[in-house]
């Protein structure tokens, strides 16, 4: 059936920007714009890696705001010790708790921060990355280095962490800004080159 009372329809509506044109369409005054448009974006955070202390303390202070929290099984099931949990709510309501979380008596002001900074930079047009990639300048160039015998590219050159760090430094003298180090799912093999760095 087609609703035809009212002519309802569901907006999509993912930014700031396209809030703040569905209230002008449909007359919001000025006023009424810098009230709502936070109040109309709903967002879903994902948060990984957190006990039950600091999942019990994320639904109370957030369900007493009107979002929601939906956890692990296993996390509340005390089958494992730390796990996930989403985050729903509106922009506004996450503006309401973020401030309590920050607060010392609760001891999650690392992680309010870390919320923060996701829901603030969900709207960037410019991707967020470490500082020291400079991405308003010209396109960076990636580097693959395969460290695996069962390789498709190279069929195992680069298997020993001699040849590995050889050719990842080679890489980035012939212009590479990321050096992407690749490993077999299936056989990781000896080497672990995390973190690497020139």
């Amino acid at each position: 059936m087609i609703p035809a009372e009212g002519s309802p329809q569901v907006l999509a509506l993912k930014g700031t920007a396209e809030v703040q044109a569905a209230l002008e369409r449909v007359g919001v005054s000025k006023v009424g714009l810098k009230l709502m448009d936070k109040r109309a974006l709903f967002r879903v955070v994902r948060v990984s890696g957190v006990g039950i202390r600091e999942v019990n303390i994320l639904k109370q202070e957030l369900t007493s705001r009107g979002g929601d929290v939906a956890v692990s099984e296993d996390l509340f099931a005390w089958m494992k010790e730390n796990g996930g949990c989403l985050l729903m709510a509106t922009v506004a309501q996450f503006e309401r708790l973020l401030p309590r979380l920050k607060g010392p008596d609760l001891g999650l002001h690392d992680l309010a921060e870390s919320i923060e900074a996701a829901l603030r930079n969900y709207e960037l047009s410019t991707p967020v990355c470490h500082p020291r990639l400079p991405l308003t300048q010209a396109p960076l160039l990636m580097g693959i280095l395969n460290v695996t015998p069962d390789s498709f590219s190279d069929g195992g050159v680069h298997a020993d962490l001699d040849s590995t760090v050889l050719f990842g430094l080679e890489m980035v003298a012939r212009g590479a800004t990321l050096v992407d180090v690749g490993e077999s799912r299936r056989d990781p093999g000896p080497i672990r080159c995390t973190n690497w760095r020139s």
